[in-house]
């Protein structure tokens, strides 16, 4: 499914394996959940306004946008991932990993925000290749 245009106040989880796409949009109604169940959800040039994502055994990808307020989640399975790509602005989003889960950047990613001049102690962030092959893993 590719959203240009969605009601801002929605509620979403990808099925088994479908996926979800959201382009250039503007979410910004709080306290909604965004979830990749198996599936997996590719958010790109969009504004986030304190919604719950949540990578639960599926995967999230974050490029080029900007999340004010609300949470990132893995859970604890390990194909629960997020990406991020470009530039990733993030105000008072904290992000929840359990353990299994990974946050991950696999190309040339700049955060902004909050995480600006670095992550908070105790993050981790997996750090790979374009074709997406870890090399390296950084725990702050």
């Amino acid at each position: 499914m590719l959203f240009r245009s969605l009601a801002s106040s929605a509620s979403f989880t990808t099925q088994t394996n479908g996926w979800i796409d959201l382009f250039n949009m503007n979410l910004d109604t709080a306290g909604h959940t965004i979830t990749a169940g198996t599936g997996r959800i590719f958010i790109k040039n969009t504004n986030i306004n304190g919604h719950t994502i949540t990578a639960d055994a599926g995967s999230v990808t974050i490029q080029n946008t900007t999340i004010d307020g609300g949470s990132l989640r893995t859970t604890d399975n390990a194909s629960s991932k997020f990406r991020f790509i470009g530039d990733i602005t993030m105000t008072g989003v904290p992000w929840e990993d359990p353990g299994a889960g990974s946050f991950e950047v696999h190309s040339a990613t700049r955060f902004w925000g909050d995480y600006a001049h670095g992550l908070p102690e105790g993050y981790t962030l997996n750090v790979g290749d374009e074709i997406g092959r870890a090399s390296g893993r950084e725990r702050v």
